[in-house]
Protein backbone atom coordinates (compact mmCIF):
# COMPACT_ATOMS: atom_id res chain seq x y z
CA UNK A 1 0.00 0.00 0.00
CA UNK A 2 1.31 3.46 -0.87
CA UNK A 3 1.61 6.11 1.82
CA UNK A 4 2.06 9.86 1.59
CA UNK A 5 5.74 9.36 2.48
CA UNK A 6 6.42 6.72 -0.17
CA UNK A 7 4.63 8.84 -2.78
CA UNK A 8 6.70 11.87 -1.78
CA UNK A 9 9.89 9.85 -2.18
CA UNK A 10 8.72 8.42 -5.51
CA UNK A 11 7.87 11.80 -7.00
CA UNK A 12 11.01 13.36 -5.56
CA UNK A 13 13.14 10.72 -7.27
CA UNK A 14 11.22 11.12 -10.52
CA UNK A 15 11.67 14.89 -10.57
CA UNK A 16 15.39 14.55 -9.84
CA UNK A 17 15.68 11.94 -12.59
CA UNK A 18 13.84 14.17 -15.06
CA UNK A 19 16.13 17.09 -14.24
CA UNK A 20 19.22 14.92 -14.64
CA UNK A 21 17.96 13.52 -17.94
CA UNK A 22 17.17 17.00 -19.25
CA UNK A 23 20.62 18.32 -18.33
CA UNK A 24 22.40 15.31 -19.77
CA UNK A 25 20.61 15.50 -23.11
CA UNK A 26 20.83 19.24 -23.40
CA UNK A 27 17.09 19.76 -23.18
CA UNK A 28 15.32 21.92 -20.64
CA UNK A 29 12.00 21.18 -18.97
CA UNK A 30 10.66 24.33 -20.59
CA UNK A 31 11.47 22.86 -23.99
CA UNK A 32 9.52 19.71 -23.21
CA UNK A 33 6.51 21.77 -22.18
CA UNK A 34 6.17 22.99 -25.76
CA UNK A 35 4.93 19.53 -26.59
CA UNK A 36 2.19 19.59 -23.95
CA UNK A 37 -1.16 18.72 -25.53
CA UNK A 38 -4.51 19.28 -23.85
CA UNK A 39 -7.62 17.89 -25.49
CA UNK A 40 -10.50 20.14 -26.33
CA UNK A 41 -13.61 19.23 -24.37
CA UNK A 42 -15.36 18.00 -27.51
CA UNK A 43 -12.40 16.26 -29.10
CA UNK A 44 -12.89 12.53 -29.38
CA UNK A 45 -10.54 12.02 -32.32
CA UNK A 46 -7.37 11.17 -30.39
CA UNK A 47 -6.05 7.65 -30.97
CA UNK A 48 -8.56 7.07 -33.80
CA UNK A 49 -9.45 3.48 -34.49
CA UNK A 50 -9.52 1.78 -37.84
CA UNK A 51 -12.73 0.38 -39.27
CA UNK A 52 -11.41 -3.05 -38.29
CA UNK A 53 -11.41 -2.23 -34.57
CA UNK A 54 -14.32 0.23 -34.50
CA UNK A 55 -17.72 -1.04 -33.48
CA UNK A 56 -21.01 0.29 -32.25
CA UNK A 57 -22.34 -0.48 -28.79
CA UNK A 58 -25.90 0.02 -27.69
CA UNK A 59 -26.65 2.67 -25.10
CA UNK A 60 -28.75 1.64 -22.09
CA UNK A 61 -32.46 2.47 -22.39
CA UNK A 62 -33.05 6.14 -21.68
CA UNK A 63 -35.06 5.37 -18.54
CA UNK A 64 -32.11 3.44 -17.07
CA UNK A 65 -29.55 6.20 -17.55
CA UNK A 66 -28.74 8.23 -14.47
CA UNK A 67 -29.68 11.89 -14.59
CA UNK A 68 -27.10 14.38 -13.35
CA UNK A 69 -30.00 16.37 -11.88
CA UNK A 70 -30.83 13.46 -9.57
CA UNK A 71 -27.40 13.42 -7.93
CA UNK A 72 -27.15 14.96 -4.46
CA UNK A 73 -25.28 17.89 -3.00
CA UNK A 74 -23.17 17.36 -0.90
CA UNK A 75 -21.82 14.68 -3.24
CA UNK A 76 -22.41 10.98 -2.63
CA UNK A 77 -19.55 8.47 -2.87
CA UNK A 78 -20.18 4.95 -4.16
CA UNK A 79 -17.81 2.00 -4.69
CA UNK A 80 -16.94 1.46 -8.34
CA UNK A 81 -17.32 -1.98 -9.92
CA UNK A 82 -16.96 -1.04 -13.59
CA UNK A 83 -13.82 -1.47 -15.69
CA UNK A 84 -12.02 1.90 -15.77
CA UNK A 85 -9.06 2.70 -17.98
CA UNK A 86 -6.98 5.85 -18.57
CA UNK A 87 -4.70 6.01 -21.64
CA UNK A 88 -2.28 8.73 -22.69
CA UNK A 89 0.23 8.74 -25.55
CA UNK A 90 -0.56 5.05 -26.18
CA UNK A 91 0.32 4.10 -22.59
CA UNK A 92 -2.20 2.79 -20.05
CA UNK A 93 -1.74 5.07 -17.06
CA UNK A 94 -4.42 3.47 -14.86
CA UNK A 95 -6.73 0.47 -15.00
CA UNK A 96 -9.04 -0.87 -12.32
CA UNK A 97 -12.38 -2.33 -11.33
CA UNK A 98 -12.07 -0.80 -7.88
CA UNK A 99 -12.06 2.71 -6.47
CA UNK A 100 -14.96 5.10 -6.07
CA UNK A 101 -17.25 7.30 -8.10
CA UNK A 102 -18.39 10.67 -6.76
CA UNK A 103 -21.88 11.78 -7.71
CA UNK A 104 -22.63 15.49 -7.44
CA UNK A 105 -25.63 17.50 -8.56
CA UNK A 106 -25.39 18.73 -12.18
CA UNK A 107 -22.15 16.82 -12.97
CA UNK A 108 -21.42 13.42 -14.48
CA UNK A 109 -19.56 11.08 -12.12
CA UNK A 110 -15.88 11.56 -11.36
CA UNK A 111 -13.89 8.38 -10.72
CA UNK A 112 -11.18 7.94 -8.09
CA UNK A 113 -8.69 5.17 -8.82
CA UNK A 114 -6.55 3.48 -6.12
CA UNK A 115 -2.84 4.28 -6.20
CA UNK A 116 -2.09 0.57 -6.51
CA UNK A 117 -3.86 0.52 -9.89
CA UNK A 118 -1.99 3.54 -11.32
CA UNK A 119 1.41 3.43 -13.04
CA UNK A 120 2.96 6.14 -10.89
CA UNK A 121 6.12 6.46 -12.99
CA UNK A 122 4.07 8.68 -15.32
CA UNK A 123 2.45 10.80 -12.58
CA UNK A 124 4.12 13.65 -10.69
CA UNK A 125 3.00 16.48 -8.45
CA UNK A 126 2.37 19.53 -10.62
CA UNK A 127 4.72 22.47 -10.23
CA UNK A 128 2.43 24.70 -12.29
CA UNK A 129 -1.13 24.00 -11.11
CA UNK A 130 -1.95 25.28 -7.65
CA UNK A 131 -4.00 23.40 -5.11
CA UNK A 132 -7.68 24.24 -4.78
CA UNK A 133 -10.16 23.85 -1.93
CA UNK A 134 -13.45 21.95 -2.08
CA UNK A 135 -15.99 22.87 0.57
CA UNK A 136 -16.90 19.20 0.95
CA UNK A 137 -13.72 17.18 0.37
CA UNK A 138 -10.92 19.55 1.41
CA UNK A 139 -7.71 20.66 -0.32
CA UNK A 140 -6.87 19.11 -3.69
CA UNK A 141 -3.39 18.33 -4.98
CA UNK A 142 -2.85 18.34 -8.76
CA UNK A 143 -0.62 16.13 -10.89
CA UNK A 144 1.01 16.25 -14.30
CA UNK A 145 1.22 13.21 -16.54
CA UNK A 146 4.49 12.74 -18.41
CA UNK A 147 4.83 10.09 -21.09
CA UNK A 148 8.09 10.42 -22.97
CA UNK A 149 8.68 14.14 -23.44
CA UNK A 150 4.99 14.98 -23.49
CA UNK A 151 3.53 16.56 -20.35
CA UNK A 152 -0.15 17.12 -19.67
CA UNK A 153 -0.32 19.67 -16.87
CA UNK A 154 -2.89 19.33 -14.11
CA UNK A 155 -4.30 16.14 -15.64
CA UNK A 156 -5.24 14.55 -12.32
CA UNK A 157 -6.00 15.42 -8.74
CA UNK A 158 -6.33 13.87 -5.29
CA UNK A 159 -7.27 14.71 -1.72
CA UNK A 160 -4.29 13.81 0.46
CA UNK A 161 -6.11 14.77 3.65
CA UNK A 162 -9.83 14.61 2.82
CA UNK A 163 -12.50 15.67 5.27
CA UNK A 164 -14.01 13.03 7.56
CA UNK A 165 -17.01 12.37 5.31
CA UNK A 166 -14.74 11.64 2.33
CA UNK A 167 -11.89 9.70 3.99
CA UNK A 168 -12.38 6.84 1.54
CA UNK A 169 -10.90 9.05 -1.25
CA UNK A 170 -7.49 9.12 0.43
CA UNK A 171 -4.80 7.28 -1.59
CA UNK A 172 -6.89 7.62 -4.77
CA UNK A 173 -6.35 9.83 -7.84
CA UNK A 174 -8.96 11.16 -10.28
CA UNK A 175 -8.20 12.05 -13.90
CA UNK A 176 -9.50 14.80 -16.19
CA UNK A 177 -10.75 13.10 -19.37
CA UNK A 178 -10.05 16.30 -21.32
CA UNK A 179 -6.34 16.14 -20.46
CA UNK A 180 -5.55 12.58 -21.47
CA UNK A 181 -6.01 10.82 -24.78
CA UNK A 182 -8.79 8.50 -23.65
CA UNK A 183 -10.74 7.30 -20.63
CA UNK A 184 -13.04 4.29 -20.63
CA UNK A 185 -15.91 3.04 -18.47
CA UNK A 186 -16.46 -0.56 -19.55
CA UNK A 187 -16.90 -0.41 -23.36
CA UNK A 188 -17.86 3.28 -23.38
CA UNK A 189 -15.33 5.93 -24.26
CA UNK A 190 -15.60 8.93 -21.95
CA UNK A 191 -16.43 12.43 -23.09
CA UNK A 192 -15.43 15.37 -20.85
CA UNK A 193 -18.21 17.40 -19.33
CA UNK A 194 -18.71 20.86 -20.91
CA UNK A 195 -17.38 22.84 -17.91
CA UNK A 196 -13.61 22.34 -18.16
CA UNK A 197 -12.85 23.11 -14.50
CA UNK A 198 -14.65 19.93 -13.46
CA UNK A 199 -13.47 16.41 -14.19
CA UNK A 200 -16.69 14.46 -14.65
CA UNK A 201 -16.75 11.47 -16.99
CA UNK A 202 -19.70 11.68 -19.41
CA UNK A 203 -20.78 8.34 -20.89
CA UNK A 204 -24.00 6.86 -22.29
CA UNK A 205 -24.65 5.57 -18.76
CA UNK A 206 -25.59 9.14 -17.77
CA UNK A 207 -28.06 11.59 -19.29
CA UNK A 208 -28.63 15.37 -19.31
CA UNK A 209 -24.92 16.20 -19.81
CA UNK A 210 -25.38 16.57 -23.57
CA UNK A 211 -29.21 16.57 -23.93
CA UNK A 212 -29.06 16.37 -27.73
CA UNK A 213 -27.49 12.91 -27.35
CA UNK A 214 -30.19 11.54 -25.02
CA UNK A 215 -31.93 9.44 -27.64
CA UNK A 216 -33.88 6.26 -26.99
CA UNK A 217 -32.52 3.05 -28.54
CA UNK A 218 -29.44 4.81 -29.86
CA UNK A 219 -25.97 3.37 -30.36
CA UNK A 220 -22.57 4.95 -29.99
CA UNK A 221 -19.41 4.35 -31.99
CA UNK A 222 -16.50 3.09 -29.93
CA UNK A 223 -13.22 1.24 -30.28
CA UNK A 224 -12.29 -2.18 -29.05
CA UNK A 225 -11.21 -1.66 -25.46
Amino acid sequence: MFTARTLSLHWGKKILYAQHRSTKRGFSRVHSLRHTRLLDAGDLSMNPSSDATARRVKKPPLAERESIWAYPRPPRVEPNTRHLRVVHNQVTIAETRRGYRVLEYSHPPSYYIPLEDIDLQYVMVSSKVRSTFCEFKGEATYYDIEVGWEISEGAAWSYDFPTRAYQMLKDHIAFYPAKVDACWVDEYRVRPEPRSFYGGWATPLVKDVYPEEDIEDDTVRTEAS
